[in-house]
């Protein structure tokens, strides 16, 4: 028995959301000629404590569970 893909306009949003997402981060193809992206060394901003006489940044309330 043979499966039949359904074809679901959702799935195929869905998908290409995720795809256009993914392409930064995808591998060149060889067979293009693309080179890789440059890699950032710069690290990644940390939180700090508020300053004295700063008010904290607001945070987002959690989700209702």
């Amino acid at each position: 028995m043979t499966l039949t893909p359904v074809a679901d306009p959702m799935v195929d949003i869905e998908f290409a959301r995720i795809t256009a997402r993914l392409e930064p981060f995808s591998e060149p193809d060889p067979e293009q000629g693309g080179e890789p992206a440059p890699v950032s060394t710069t690290p990644a901003p940390q939180e700090t404590e508020p300053k004295q006489g700063e008010r904290p940044a607001e945070r987002p309330e959690p989700a209702d569970r």
